[in-house]
C-alpha cells in the first residue's frame, strides 16, 4: 500500500460506505466527510508501518467506527439532545403538512441514538442500519460477540426507556411501529 494509485483506489472503492458508517454515526456531513479524509490522511501517513490483519475492507470499517466514536466522545457535551425540549418545540411549531408527524417520529428517533454511549451507538449502527451480524460486528471491532450482545441490549434498553413514553404520549397509534423498528430491522 505504498504508492498513490493503492490510496486512491481505496478511496474510490470504499468511501462511499465509509461516509455512510460515519454520518449514521455523528449525524453531520461535515463531520463524517472529515473522519473518513482523517482515516484515509492515517493509512497514508502510516503505509510503510501499518501492518493490518485482516481484511482492509475490515480494518477500513473499524477505522472509521473508532473515529466517529472519538468524535462524539470529544464532542458529547455539544452532542446531547434532551427529547422533552423537541417533542415541546416541534409540537408548538407544528404545521398541518402530512409529513410533519414522520419528521417528529425520525427526530425522536435520532435524539435517542445522539443519546447513546457512542460504543453503544456505533454497534446499533452497524447492526440495524449496516445489516451486519454480530459477529462479524465483533469481528470488525475486535470485540466478542457477548461485548456486541450485551451492547445491542443496552441500545435497544436506553431507546425502550426513552422512546416509550414519548410514542404513548405522542404517537399512540405509532407505538407498534416502534416496537417493530427495536425488535425487527
Amino acid at each position: 500500500m505504498s504508492n498513490l494509485i493503492d490510496i486512491e483506489y481505496l478511496f474510490k472503492t470504499h468511501y462511499k460506505r465509509m461516509f455512510e458508517i460515519a454520518y449514521r454515526i455523528v449525524k453531520n456531513q461535515d463531520n463524517a466527510e472529515d473522519i473518513v479524509q482523517d482515516v484515509f490522511i492515517h493509512i497514508w501517513n502510516k503505509r510503510e508501518e501499518l501492518n493490518i490483519t485482516s481484511t482492509i475492507e475490515g480494518y477500513l470499517v473499524k477505522s472509521t467506527v473508532n473515529k466517529s466514536i472519538s468524535y462524539l466522545e470529544k464532542n458529547k457535551k455539544n452532542i446531547h439532545i434532551e427529547l422533552n425540549d423537541l417533542v415541546e418545540f416541534e409540537t408548538h411549531s407544528k404545521n398541518k403538512s402530512s409529513n410533519y408527524d414522520d419528521e417528529i417520529l425520525k427526530n425522536l428517533i435520532e435524539a435517542s441514538l445522539d443519546n447513546l454511549p457512542p460504543k453503544c451507538k456505533a454497534i446499533f449502527v452497524l447492526s440495524r442500519f449496516e445489516k451486519m451480524k454480530n459477529k462479524d460486528i465483533a469481528a470488525h471491532l475486535e470485540v466478542s460477540i457477548k461485548t456486541v450482545e450485551n451492547q445491542m441490549t443496552i441500545a435497544l434498553s436506553k431507546l425502550n426507556s426513552e422512546l416509550k413514553p414519548k410514542l404513548l404520549n405522542y404517537f399512540p397509534d405509532l407505538f407498534l411501529i416502534f416496537i417493530l423498528f427495536l425488535n425487527l430491522i
